[in-house]
C-alpha cells in the first residue's frame, strides 16, 4: 500500500445493466484509460410502441473514445454484445476480445452493418492472460451458462483484481461442455480480488439450479412418444439445448430442421467452430420437412416469447411458409417466460392450442432450466472469490438489494456489498471506496437500425398518442375551422367534443391578437379537454396562410 501513488485509483462505472434486465455494460477506468466490458441491447416490453431495442447511453463513451483501449465480451448473448454493431464505428473500432464462439457470433452481426472488415478481433480461451494496454491486463475463466464459451473476466490492478462473473451457473454435468473453471477462480481469490461484479438474474430462486442434462431426458421421452412432429420453441441462444436435441434425434433416428434467422445463425456458428458436429443427413432444410413421415421430424424454432414476427408465432397464425400446424403435432415451449412477455406468451399459447396440437410448457413438464445461478450458487461464488467488495449487477433494483441479503446470509458483511445504479461511478483506492458523482445516462432507443437521439421525442409522442389520442385543428385562409379527433373520447362523445373545440377556436380567432392566436388556441383547447374529459391528447394546429 505504501508504494501506491496517492492518486492511484480504480473506477467501476455501471454504464447500464443495473436497475434493469438487459443492455449490460460496465466500464473500468485506471489512470485515464478505459476498458469496456460488454455492450448489450435491451428489448422493450410489449407496450413499447414498436421500438426495436434499447441501448446503454453512448454519449459518454463517444466523448471518451480516445481513452478506450478495448472491449471485452463475456459471451455471445444479445444483452451483452447486441449493442456493439451500433457503436463500434462511433468509438473508432477499439479491439474486441472474446471467445471463438462470441467473436464468430459478433462477426455475423457486424456483417449486417458492413462493419466486420474494419473490426479488430482477438480470440481468447479460458486461462489466457492478455495485456491489452499499459494499464489493462485481463484474465479469462470459463463459466457454465446456456451458450458456448462463456467467461468470467479479471482485470488486474495494483489494488487487486476487478472480477466480473458474467452470466454463470454451477453445473457439474453440462451438455457438450465442461463445468465452470473454479480452479482459476480460486487462484484469482488467492492472488487478491478488490471487487467482484456478480450476476443477480435468479437471486429470488431458492436452492440450486438444475443441470441442462435433466432436460434432455424429458425431451427424449416426449420425442419418443410423439405420434407426429415435435416442434420445440426456445431461445435461439440456448445452443447447449440444440446440441442435446441433436443427440436425441440421432439416437432415435429423427431429422431436425431449424427455423428462425437467429437460430439458424447460431447453428451455423456452432458447426463452424466444431461445438456441434451432427451426423450427415440429421439436419434437413425446413422446406423439406414434408418429404419425411411426421414422426421422424423435429422442428427447432424461435418465438417462445410470443414475438410477433418470430417463427413459432407465425406458425400459430398460419403464416409460416413451410410449417402448417397439425392436430398430431406436439409443441414444446422449452423456455421460461420473461416477465414483460407474459401477455404475448399467453396469447401464443392460446393460438397454438386452437390448432388442436398438444402444447407442453415448463409448468406441465420439466422442459426448461435456467442458465443463471440460484441463491446457493450465488453464495458459493461470492465465498469462492473472497472479494474485498461485492457489486451486484445484472438485475432490477430489487434484485440487487435481495442479492445483498443473500450475501449477508452467507456471512459477508453488508458494508462490503455496494449497490450500484445506472451511471454510478465507484472509486476504489488504498483508503477504501467512495461513490463519485453519477454520469447522466439516458437509454438510447432503437427504431429499426436507427439510433434515436436522446432528445428525440418519438417515444414520448407515441406514448401520448396511444394514451390520449390526437386532435388536429385546421384553419383555412377564410378562417373556416376543420377539426378531427382520434382516440380522445368515445364515439358517443365525439360530436360534442368537436363542437366545443370549434367554438373555442372561433372565439380565439375573433378576439385574440393575430400574433397570439396559436398560443391561446393551444392553451384553451388543452385546458378544456383536460377539464372536461380528463385527457391530454397531442394537439396539432395548422393555420393556412
Amino acid at each position: 500500500k505504501k508504494s501506491l501513488s496517492k492518486d492511484y485509483a480504480v473506477k467501476v462505472i455501471t454504464l447500464s445493466g443495473v436497475n434493469t434486465i438487459g443492455r449490460n455494460s460496465y466500464v473500468i477506468e485506471i489512470e485515464n484509460e478505459l476498458l469496456v466490458v460488454d455492450f448489450g441491447i435491451g428489448f422493450p416490453d410489449n407496450g413499447a410502441f414498436n421500438i426495436n431495442g434499447i441501448l446503454p447511453d453512448i454519449d459518454w463513451l463517444i466523448k471518451n473514445k480516445k481513452r478506450i483501449k478495448g472491449i471485452v465480451i463475456t459471451h455471445a448473448h444479445m444483452d451483452h454484445v447486441g449493442g456493439i454493431p451500433y457503436i463500434l464505428d462511433k468509438l473508432g473500432y477499439p479491439p474486441i476480445y472474446g471467445s471463438n464462439f462470441a467473436i464468430e457470433f459478433l462477426k455475423e452481426k457486424l456483417k449486417e452493418f458492413k462493419k466486420h472488415k474494419q473490426a479488430k478481433f482477438n480470440k481468447v480461451i479460458s486461462g489466457d492472460k492478455v495485456k491489452i494496454s499499459s494499464k489493462f491486463t485481463v484474465e479469462f475463466a470459463h463459466v457454465t451458462h446456456s451458450i458456448p464459451q462463456c467467461f468470467a473476466v479479471a482485470i488486474n490492478t495494483k489494488l487487486g483484481k476487478v472480477v466480473y462473473t458474467g452470466d454463470f451457473k454451477f453445473d457439474d454435468t453440462p451438455i457438450n461442455d465442461r463445468p465452470t473453471d473454479t480452479h482459476i477462480l480460486k487462484r484469482w481469490a488467492k492472488e487478491g480480488i478488490l471487487v467482484s461484479l456478480l450476476d443477480s438474474t435468479n437471486v429470488y430462486e431458492q436452492g440450486h439450479s438444475e443441470s441442462e442434462t435433466t432436460i434432455v431426458g424429458v425431451l427424449e421421452k416426449i420425442v419418443r412418444e410423439a405420434q407426429g412432429r415435435v416442434i420445440i420453441g426456445m431461445f435461439s441462444s440456448l445452443v447447449s439445448r440444440l446440441v442435446g436435441v441433436m443427440e436425441i434425434a440421432e439416437k432415435l433416428n429423427k431429422k431436425v430442421a431449424f427455423t428462425g434467422r437467429s437460430m439458424e445463425t447460431n447453428v451455423k456458428i456452432a458447426v463452424r467452430i466444431g461445438y456441434l458436429m451432427p451426423k450427415k443427413g440429421t439436419i434437413i432444410p425446413i422446406k423439406d420437412i414434408d418429404k419425411y413421415p411426421d414422426n421422424q421430424v423435429i422442428v427447432m424454432t424461435t418465438g417462445s416469447q410470443g414475438e410477433h414476427m418470430a417463427a413459432l408465432t407465425r406458425m400459430a397464425r398460419n403464416q409460416h411458409t413451410h410449417v402448417k400446424l397439425k392436430k398430431t403435432d406436439t409443441i414444446v415451449m422449452s423456455s421460461s417466460v420473461i416477465p414483460t412477455n407474459v401477455v404475448p406468451v399467453q396469447d401464443l399459447m392460446d393460438k397454438l392450442s386452437r390448432t388442436g396440437a398438444t402444447v407442453i410448457n415448463s409448468k406441465l413438464m420439466d422442459v426448461h432450466v435456467s442458465g443463471h445461478a440460484y441463491q446457493e450458487e450465488l453464495k458459493e461464488m461470492a465465498l469462492l472469490l473472497e472479494s474485498k467488495y461485492y457489486l451486484p449487477v445484472h438485475g432490477y433494483t430489487s434484485f440487487l438489494f435481495q442479492h445483498r441479503l443473500i450475501l449477508g446470509e452467507a456471512g459477508i458483511p453488508m458494508n462490503r456489498v455496494i449497490i450500484p445504479t445506472e451511471g454510478s461511478i465507484t472509486r476504489f483506492s488504498n483508503k477504501g471506496f467512495l461513490a463519485e458523482k453519477k454520469l447522466k445516462v439516458r437509454p438510447i432507443f432503437l427504431l429499426d437500425k436507427e439510433l434515436l437521439d436522446p432528445t428525440d421525442t418519438l417515444v414520448d409522442d407515441r406514448e401520448k398518442l396511444a394514451g390520449a389520442g390526437h386532435v388536429l385543428i385546421c384553419i383555412d385562409k377564410n378562417k373556416n375551422v376543420h377539426i378531427t379527433a382520434k382516440g380522445v373520447v368515445s364515439k358517443n362523445k365525439l360530436d360534442s367534443l368537436l363542437e366545443s373545440l370549434e367554438s373555442i377556436t372561433k372565439n380565439v380567432l375573433n378576439e385574440a391578437p393575430p400574433t397570439k392566436v396559436k398560443r391561446i388556441i393551444y392553451a384553451k383547447v388543452g385546458a378544456f379537454i383536460k377539464r372536461k374529459y380528463g385527457a391530454t391528447p397531442v394537439v396539432t394546429l395548422d393555420i393556412e396562410k
